[in-house]
């Protein structure tokens, strides 16, 4: 298990495909450029769809102009949405943002074992992960919250609260 606060090391790893335990802010997750390593370490299904973290909205080209402007409103910020079956979130941590102006995307989920509770802090993930030699450990600090509000733009509902009240997002979208 090692640990770093060194952005390049964590970019060089993420280069060669590696796998980073990265604070998020809302509970630590998994990134990397590829899938396949966090559906092997997570024993996840592949029928369970990952997150794509973005630094910028823009990145988005599904989605309009008037729902670019509703979710900037909370981007970067603990809002989840999902457009023609893709889910996109910008994370507000200033290391994970500096990361992803490296890449298009970097594909993430959360740092536990699928079907398991999610975690709730970083030493909480070294444990579960502990004997791997797979991933990096970032070692930032950050007070954690709670998941991400899950908002599927192309049915118009909330597929999970999290701490932005998903019913006032989607006011908006549904007004706009």
């Amino acid at each position: 298990m090692e640990k770093t606060k060194n952005l390049l090391a964590i970019r060089k790893w993420l280069d060669k495909g590696g796998l980073v335990c990265f604070p998020t802010d809302t509970i630590p997750g998994l990134i990397c450029k590829i899938a396949k390593p966090i559906y092997d370490i997570k024993n996840r299904s592949k029928e369970k769809k990952l997150i794509k973290f973005v630094n910028d909205i823009n990145k988005i080209k599904t989605l309009s102009a008037s729902n670019k402007k509703i979710i900037a409103k909370y981007w970067p910020g603990k809002l989840t949405i999902i457009i023609k079956g893709i889910s996109y979130r910008c994370p507000n941590q200033p290391q994970l943002l500096l990361i992803l102006k490296n890449y298009p995307y970097l594909y993430s989920s959360s740092a536990n074992i699928s079907n398991h509770q999610p975690i709730k802090n970083f030493s909480q993930a070294q444990q579960m992960f502990n004997n791997s030699h797979k991933i990096l450990f970032a070692n930032f600090r950050i007070k954690y919250g709670a998941p991400s509000t899950i908002i599927d733009l192309d049915k118009q509902i909330i597929l999970r609260q999290g701490s932005i009240d998903g019913n006032k997002v989607l006011k908006q979208i549904k007004t706009k």
